[in-house]
């Protein structure tokens, strides 16, 4: 099956029921993340919603991606899959996942302190910087210092989340 076929748009309910099909039918998951991480515009922002909404339908559901996504986050390319991805690791528990959390740090403080990234990308960066300072509070001050340095340029949005 062309997983393509399921993704004839960009519409919330086209990806709704794509994630449908990926739930019904695990086996359809791996083609989904290849297809979002294969860095082609259009169709790997889709795949990866179809994903961030597995996840927020049934979070065990992409468990397995989990390092998957982490060792192919630095390299995406597409603003919609970073946001999909940060979004989704914005929410797990990295405490006992030193490698986890050294991509994510290196990953999250670049993302966050480049302004040139979409908003969103930085505020899930800095959601999980937060999360991830929990358990290494010695991050804190630089996450503190890289907020304080874009909030005179920072949009309401991002302020909001601040």
């Amino acid at each position: 099956m062309d997983i393509k076929t399921l993704l004839p748009d960009s519409s919330k309910l086209v990806g709704i029921n794509a994630a449908k099909a990926v739930l019904k039918h695990p086996e359809l998951m791996h083609a989904f993340f290849e297809l979002a991480v294969a860095n082609t515009n259009i169709y790997s922002r889709r795949a990866s919603y179809v994903i961030e909404t597995c996840y927020s339908m049934n979070p065990s559901s992409t468990a397995h991606l989990t390092k998957d996504i982490l060792h192919h986050l630095p390299s995406v390319k597409i603003e919609g899959v970073k946001r999909s991805f940060l979004k989704m690791m914005s929410f797990l528990d990295f405490s006992k996942d030193e490698e986890a959390q050294a991509i994510l740090l290196n990953l999250c403080f670049d993302t966050l302190n480049n302004p040139a990234e979409a908003i969103a990308v930085r505020m899930y960066s800095s959601k999980t910087l937060f999360n991830i300072s929990k358990y290494i509070p010695e991050i804190k001050q630089e996450l503190i210092s890289s907020i304080e340095f874009m909030m005179p340029e920072a949009s309401p949005g991002l302020k909001s989340v601040g």
